[in-house]
């Protein structure tokens, strides 16, 4: 028995040591798998962690992607906006004026793309930033000086929650400081055989006036500075004793770029009668004593000259011509010519160090040169036969009327043609018929009424007024540019089709906006601003106001309708040709030239077409400093 005891306390014990084994061994596996729990959990509380910081971070890039193209758009406001005196305190200037003897809206205080280059007139005094970064124009931030905060203002900056961005501009094109002119020159009236010559009475006693160009010239022209320069030379020669200049001679000295770009621009003037004495030098009197070439400032050096307003026509510039013999060299000063494009990089910033950079290329003008030589600029021949139709210029018979060459912007001492034609003159006879036509009305009615000289501008006619199919290229591009323009009030945008009157004519006061008449369109009384494009005939009734580009295509052109008083300060261009609505659809024909030009008063009232350099260039605001493309580095 007591064997048989032991026995099974023996096989107790057993079983008891055995259930503490498996108990162990279990809480080894129950540890286990709360260790591979732990681990797994752990690995996706880690991967949420990482996902949820990718997603903070991506978040964070693009919010600098978006600093980087408020920056582009901040390059581009600057370079767009143009300040006049009506709107005066400018919203965009520069800090400090660059002149600050001048208002902000004059020209020597606006944007142009040689001052954003410049790093003198890009960037503010006492930046020391080696590029131009346009801080003259926007504000950079006072702590993080590399940069310009985003927010409202008066919120600090930090580059840990904050956004901004920073600028550079350069010249995608290298345009660079170099500039080569030449001249070339005409007396109308010159003798057989050399078209600079004019020999006057007969020998012993004569008066000889002969020009000599300038041949072609290089300038170097670096740091915003000024080159000096000649641009010919007249010479008068005097033998015995003289003899009588009877009349006005008309000439023309074309100033020729050939780097960095090709472009001319002609100088006028008048060579005046001279009678008793005869054996001293006659007087020059110049158009105007500046001039624009391709953005490139050409001034006179005429010591002594005054600008002439008053008194017998024409007025302009005098100057006494040197002694006989000796030559009368036009000196002037010459500044660099303006880059066709810029090239913007902007570095975005987003929270905790987040960066991107984008580069966008802006074009000056995106129709390279819309614009017109003269104050009013008729394109087209004395006539043609189909359709039917006479060149005629009716200025009306109001001493109030005026028509102005002379540059209405604030800065400028341009003076432009008042009105230009551009139908050659006849190579046999000489004779302009269209120029002669407005001259006749001119001289009978409105002598003193006039700023500037009529003139023949097919030397200087831009490219989209060479031919019916250029103007209808740039009519078409135009037409698509209101069509997408926003207008709440028409389905069709800035696009008016025929008989739809335009809600509005563009801003007034800023000279901008895009209007679209596709057939006849009335004016008045009303303001307006900005380019206006009318492919039937435009009626100007009434009182009105207009600040920027008019372009009439019809063959109906312009007429000035009833009493009231009128004025355009800008450009009106009348080009008439065929097929010239958008809603025909239908292109010039192939070697069609264009139709006979139309300018009728009609009525009594007052009128004024000055030119305004200003108005025009905000007019092609809409149409200018155009983005080419972007791209992210």
């Amino acid at each position: 028995m007591a064997r048989l005891g032991d026995k099974m306390a023996t096989q107790e014990s057993s079983y008891i040591e055995t259930d503490r084994s498996e108990k162990g061994a279990a809480l080894v596996m129950a540890l286990l798998m709360m260790s591979l729990m732990t681990v797994a959990v752990t690995g996706v509380l880690l991967e949420s962690s990482m996902n949820s910081q990718n997603v903070t971070d991506a978040t964070a890039e693009q919010e600098a992607y978006n600093a980087a193209e408020s920056g582009i758009q901040s390059a581009i406001n600057v370079l767009r906006y143009k300040c006049t005196a009506a709107v005066s305190p400018c919203k965009v200037k520069p800090s400090p004026l660059l002149n600050t003897s001048v208002p902000d809206y004059n020209k020597a205080n606006t944007i142009t793309y040689s001052r954003a280059l410049e790093v003198t007139t890009s960037n503010a005094v006492g930046d020391t930033a080696a590029v131009p970064r346009l801080s003259r124009w926007v504000s950079y931030d006072n702590t993080a000086t590399d940069r310009v905060k985003l927010g409202p203002p008066g919120t600090s900056y930090s580059p840990l929650t904050g956004h901004a961005y920073s600028l550079s501009v350069s010249d995608p094109d290298n345009t660079g400081t170099l500039m080569t002119l030449n001249t070339t020159g005409v007396l109308y009236d010159h003798d057989t055989g050399n078209s600079r010559r004019r020999t006057y009475g007969t020998s012993p006693n004569q008066v000889v006036i002969e020009y000599f160009p300038r041949s072609s010239t290089s300038y170097n022209i670096t740091g915003g500075a000024l080159a000096t320069g000649d641009l010919g030379y007249f010479r008068v020669t005097i033998t015995g004793t003289g003899a009588q200049i009877p009349a006005l001679n008309r000439f023309e000295i074309s100033v020729n770029m050939t780097a960095p770009f090709t472009d001319n621009r002609l100088i006028r003037g008048f060579i005046q009668p001279k009678a008793s004495p005869y054996n001293t030098p006659p007087k020059i009197i110049f158009d105007s004593q500046t001039y624009d070439l391709r953005g490139s400032d050409i001034s006179l050096n005429m010591t002594g000259a005054a600008m002439r307003q008053t008194g017998e026509q024409p007025y302009g510039y005098e100057m006494t011509m040197a002694a006989s013999g000796t030559p009368t060299t036009l000196t002037a000063t010459i500044s660099a010519p303006q880059p066709a494009r810029l090239l913007i990089k902007s570095t975005g910033y987003g929270p905790r160090g987040a960066m991107k950079q984008l580069e966008a290329i802006i074009q000056n003008n995106y129709f390279n040169g819309l614009g017109a030589p003269a104050t009013i600029t008729m394109v087209g021949p004395p006539s043609t036969t189909s359709p039917a139709t006479t060149f005629t210029f009716e200025p009306g018979n109001s001493n109030a009327m005026l028509y102005s060459g002379q540059d209405a912007a604030g800065g400028s001492t341009d003076i432009i043609p008042p009105i230009g034609v551009t139908h050659p003159a006849d190579p046999d006879t000489g004779d302009d018929l269209n120029l002669e036509a407005v001259t006749d009305e001119l001289g009978g009615k409105l002598t003193d009424n006039v700023i500037g000289v009529p003139s023949n501008v097919s030397g200087e006619i831009p490219a989209w007024l060479s031919s019916p199919a250029a103007t209808d290229a740039a009519v078409k591009a135009l037409y698509n540019v209101a069509l997408n323009s926003a207008d709440a009030t028409n389905p069709t945008g800035r696009y008016f089709p025929s008989g739809v009157s335009p809600t509005n004519w563009g801003s007034y006061d800023n000279a901008t906006g895009i209007t679209f008449c596709d057939g006849n369109c009335t004016l008045g009384p009303a303001d307006g601003g900005g380019i206006l494009i009318v492919t039937g005939t435009l009626t100007l009734h009434g009182n009105f106001g207009f600040n920027g580009l008019i372009i009439v295509t019809g063959q109906g052109g312009v007429i000035r309708s009833g009493g009231g008083n009128g004025t355009i300060q800008g450009n009106l261009v009348i080009v008439p040709y065929v097929n010239s609505s958008i809603a025909g659809n239908l292109d010039p024909a192939t070697g069609a030239g264009f139709l006979a030009p139309s300018y009728q008063t009609d009525g009594g009232g007052s009128s004024t077409i000055t030119y305004n350099s200003n108005n025009q260039m905000s007019g092609l605001g809409a149409v200018s400093n155009i983005m080419l493309g972007v791209v992210e580095k």
